[in-house]
This record gives C-alpha cells, structure tokens and sequence, in this order.
C-alpha cells in the first residue's frame, strides 16, 4: 500500500519499451492544482491510485490526466467545477468542464492534434469510470459529450522504400501512379514492386547470415588445425599478461599466423575463457592475426565474437535470423521476441517446423506458420536460434530451464536475466551495411499483410495470417499507403482516360437530354443497354447486366455526360458504398471482387475527377445537401 501524505496522490504505472516493462510511479500534487481534499476530482485519483496498486495504468493515461490538470487548474470556471464535492455533480456540469478542456487544448499548438485528442481522452475516461456518491447519473449516456477535437485516430505506416516510391523524378516507376490495363495488372505490378522491396530485406538477412557461417567454418578449421604445444606456451602469455615484453613480441613475430591463431583459439576453448564468470584475458592485436590468417575483412564484428563463432550466435547472426523471421511469419516485432523454444516444434516425419509467437495485449498465441523442408534459409535460421540457446545452456549463461530465446551478447559475465533490447530496435547498422532503404520492424509486417490480402484477395486470409481476431482491426492494417497509393493509380490512370470522354453539360436541366439513357451504378449511363457488343456473353439476356462496363477500355455504349443529376447519381452511389461494401463483401466474395468492386473504384475515380474540375464547387454543395438530408 502506498503512504500517502497529505497533498500527494500516488499512481502506479507502468511504461512498456522493446519488450520490457519498466514501473513507473506518478504523483499527483493536489496542493500545486489548487485543488481541496474533498473535492470530487480528489475522490477520482485517489480511486485510480488505489486501483493501480493491483492492476498498473499505462504511463501515457497517467500523463493524459496530468496534462489536462494542469490545463484546467489555471481556468478559474474550470477550478471552480474542479473543487465541488461530489454531491453536488451533475451530467451538465461534467459537460461543460470537458468543453472547457477541449477549448483550451485548441489554443493549445505546441501540442500535435493527436496529442490534445488523447489528453482528453484520458481525462473523459477517469472521469466515467469513477464511482461518485451523488444523486445524479454521471456516465457516458448522461453527459452526452462529443468531442471538438475529433476522434483518435491510427495513422497508416509508410509502405517499405516509400520515400523511393514517392519520388516522381526517380528512374523507378512512383507506387501511386502505376500504369495499368485493368485492375488485376495494377495489382500484380504493385505487388511486384513491394514484393521486391520485401526480398531486398530477406536477400541482406540471408548474406549476414552466410558470411556468419563462412566465418564460423573458417574459425573451427583454424582450431581444428595441428596444435603446437611450444606456440601455446607463448600464446597464453599474451592472453593472461596485458603487457607482453619485447622477447616475447620477437618470439611471437616467428609465428607463423594460422599457428598463432590455433593456439589463441585452443587455450580460448581449454581454459573455457568464453564461458560464464571466466577470468579476464586479453588479445594481442587479434584483429590484424585475424587478417594475416586469412579472414576476409569484418569490420563490424567485434573480434571477440569471431573467435567465439564456435561456441556461440553473435548479435548480428540473430538479428539476421530475427528479421528473417519477420519477413516469413508477419508477426508483430514483439510476438516474435516472445517466442520460446516450447513454440518451436519439429515434425520429424514431414520435416517441417510449426512455430508461434505470443500476443501479450490479447494474452494469445499467434498462429501457428509452417516452415516447410523446402525453405532451407528459413529452416536454418531456425537451427542456428536453437543451437546458440543450447550453447548459452553449456557456457553457463542461462539456466536450462530458460525457455527464453534472444539472448545476445553483454559486457556482464554474470547469468543473463533480460534478452537483447537492441533486437527489437530500428536496425541503423543493418540498413547501412547493406546500402537498404531505411525502415522499421513494424513495417515488415503491414508490408507481409497488405501483400497476402492482395495475393489472394480474400480479407479473411489476411485477417489469419495477421493473426487478428476482428475482421476490422485486420481493415486497419489493409489502410495502408500501399492501399491508397492503388487507389491513387487508379485515379490517374482513370483520370488520363475520363478526360477524354466526359462531357460537362452543365447548363441543361436536370430533367432534359437524359431521359433515354439508363444509369448504370457507377455514376455513368448506356446509351442502349438492349444492343450491346457482348450479347453472347450475358447467356441470352436481352438487357445488359452492366458486366463488361470495366472491362478493359469499358464498353461503347458507356455514356459520360455529367449534369447536375449525374453528380447527385455519383455522390449517392459512393454513399451507399461507403456504408455497405462489408456488407456486399461479405455476401459474396467473389462477386464483389469481379463485379461490385471495378464499380467503387470507377465512382471513386469518376468523384475525384469531377471535384479537381471546374465544376468542383458543385460537387461540394450537392453533396452538402445530401448529408445534411
């Protein structure tokens, strides 16, 4: 339990960062607030307080609340609300404070919009879940408030390379403005270009991990190489004595190198020099012994973990198996570090390994990938996260009960307690070393999503293999800028091809001229939907079913004559396909993506042509109209 003084109030919460969670405790000063013991707002920290002691807050409510405090106690109506007793609460009263707070936060622009949107947040959610002794109801439905601010919002992570992408003055063709026939070859090339931006990620994994293993072949043939006792002998003064004198250094010169660096790496692995609590010992210009052996250059590695390549994974070796891994599953960053080596079966029959990771926010397993016999990079990685937990078992490092994997190197020699923060972190020197794009980890797996859902084109595939158990949350993720670049082709290539067949006719009336011509769901109209070009498509149909209107350059019998009371049609139609295309995808599928779909995006298209034209400012008052209505 906390000691709290008088003015004090103490909040337990807790900070996550990397896979860690750091305890954190927020105070809260009643006395610099201006706020009396017994005021309401009093009773709802200490609430808070009291509940935190078994079940921590998040630092960012905490500071949310903090923030808002802070903003209300320098507001004399705001103070005053503030020092009521509860008693005397009321809904209206709650109504008007929240205003006062958002009104402020408005004047407020060193704050970010998502700042001031989630600082009200937090103080309107202390504030509903606090049980006040009052007569009147103080709860959601009875304050009735809607935010100013606007909603909080997730904003969408830049597709990987998307600052090449965006380049319109690169050689490469920009994500948003790909050339294309129809839809489906507008897909395939968009999936091509993020296909390749992902491979170009897996391809550096892959050259870490070979160079790694070339580098541990060459150090176990050096050790295994004829041993020389007398070498030894002059070996083991450098690694003990941290200054060797001039006979030693002239007898040490005689060497041959690949005799020196035997003998360093036979007394390294006899004296167990790279095991927990060893005695300390030093090289003798290691790095250059290991050049003159014949290594090929390294200047990222560390010439300690060289030398330990038989006994041990070094950091880069396992985060080139961490991001490799990321690229396979498509898990989050974090499900992946929380992976154990319980979550790693092998099937000795089909010779394939099952792995999970674990969702800590929803306390669940993601599901389980399959790494088949044939993924011989993928299923090494694998081997090499196993072998180097085994070893850090035999040197001491982790108890053999651990069931943890990502542990890497440390300056202690004591046993390892935490895994390598660093793993999770932005990887700088991995960018750098092989020329790459600069990314992050959270990119890969929206990158992994947004390619699975446009491969198979099925929303549920995707919403598995992310591993969401909404088919909303998994809508989040598709609202990348991989998706809004499609959309944004599509509006230019559409754009290219309306501006050479729309006519603006926007003097007529809305009843004359038209009267002939059959809308047909997208915002255009047939000429004569009875005699069409593909009657022997429509299985004996006598009217056009509207089916080949999107097919390759669209049918000659499409008409795009915009009045008035086509822009009404347009603005309806993308209405009712905002509200309803969950419900017509889930319908029918297949349907949807062969004939409803071609149709939202030519609307869209055909709605973003009309608002960039002249006639824009016609647009926008029907449209005012219609929502308003």
């Amino acid at each position: 339990m906390f000691k709290q003084s008088e003015n004090s109030i103490f909040v337990k919460s807790i900070l996550r960062s990397n896979g860690r969670v750091y305890d954190r405790t927020n105070v809260f000063d009643l006395a610099t607030l201006g706020i009396v013991q017994d005021a309401w707002i009093a009773i709802a920290l200490k609430q808070i307080s009291s509940r935190s002691i078994h079940e921590k807050v998040t630092t960012s409510y905490t500071y949310g609340i903090q923030q808002a405090l802070n903003e209300l106690s320098v507001d004399s109506d705001a103070i005053e609300i503030l020092n009521k007793k509860e008693s005397t609460l009321t809904a209206p009263l709650m109504h008007r404070l929240f205003l006062i707070l958002e009104r402020r936060l408005l004047r407020r622009t060193d704050k970010k919009a998502e700042s001031r949107r989630k600082i009200s947040f937090s103080f309107r959610n202390l504030v509903i879940h606090t049980s006040f002794n009052c007569r009147n109801e103080i709860s959601r439905e009875s304050i009735n408030y809607k935010t100013i601010l606007g909603t909080l919002q997730t904003y969408p992570r830049p597709v990987l390379n998307s600052a090449q992408h965006d380049k319109t003055h690169s050689n490469e063709i920009p994500l948003g403005a790909v050339p294309h026939k129809n839809y489906n070859e507008l897909i395939s090339k968009s999936i091509d270009l993020l296909s390749t931006d992902l491979q170009k990620i897996i391809d550096a994994c892959i050259t870490d991990l070979n160079s790694i293993k070339a580098l541990r072949k060459f150090v176990i043939s050096a050790e295994d190489s004829k041993r020389s006792a007398s070498t030894e002998i002059i070996i083991r003064r450098f690694i003990y004595k941290p200054y060797p004198t001039s006979y030693d250094i002239k007898r040490y010169e005689t060497i041959c190198p690949k005799k020196r660096l035997n003998a360093y790496l036979n007394i390294l692995k006899d004296d167990k020099l790279f095991y927990k609590g060893a005695r300390l010992w030093v090289g003798y210009r290691t790095s250059e012994l290991l050049q003159q052996a014949g290594i090929p250059s390294t200047p990222e590695f560390n010439t300690r973990h060289i030398l330990a390549l038989p006994f041990r994974a070094c950091f880069i070796e396992l985060q080139a198996i961490f991001i490799l891994l990321l690229c396979r599953t498509g898990w989050n960053k974090a499900s992946l570090f929380a992976m154990e080596i319980k979550n790693i079966i092998y099937d000795e029959e089909y010779g394939h390994y099952e792995i999970q990771g674990y969702k800590s926010k929803t306390d669940d397993f993601t599901p389980p990938v399959f790494i088949d016999r044939n993924e011989k990079q993928y299923q090494d990685a694998i081997r090499r996260l196993i072998w180097n937990r085994t070893q850090l078992i035999v040197l001491e490092f982790i108890p053999a009960t651990e069931q943890r994997l990502w542990f890497s190197w440390t300056t202690s020699k004591d046993m390892y307690t935490e895994r390598s923060v660093m793993i999770q972190m932005t990887p700088d020197a991995f960018i750098e070393r092989h020329s790459l794009f600069n990314f992050t980890l959270e990119q890969i797996r929206e990158q992994v999503g947004s390619l699975e859902h446009y491969t198979t084109r099925s929303t549920e595939h995707t919403r598995r293999k992310l591993g969401h158990s909404s088919i909303g949350t998994t809508g989040q993720y598709l609202d990348q800028l991989f998706t809004r670049n499609i959309n944004s082709s599509i509006n230019l290539e559409f754009q290219k091809r309306l501006e050479k067949k729309i006519i603006f006719n926007m003097t007529k009336t809305q009843t004359a001229g038209t009267l002939a011509l059959i809308p047909i769901g997208d915002g255009t109209l047939c000429s004569d939907p009875f005699n069409h070009p593909f009657k022997s498509h429509e299985s004996g149909e006598s009217i056009c079913q509207a089916h080949h209107c999107h097919i390759g350059d669209g049918c000659p019998n499409r008409v795009i004559e915009i009045d008035e009371m086509r822009i009404t049609e347009v603005v309806r139609t993308r209405n009712y396909y905002y509200h309803h295309w969950k419900q017509l995808y889930a319908e029918n599928n297949e349907h949807f993506s062969m004939r409803i779909a071609p149709r939202v995006i030519f609307n869209d298209a055909l709605y973003n042509f009309i608002s960039s034209s002249a006639y824009g400012y016609i647009l926008r008052q029907i449209e005012a109209t219609i929502n308003h209505d």
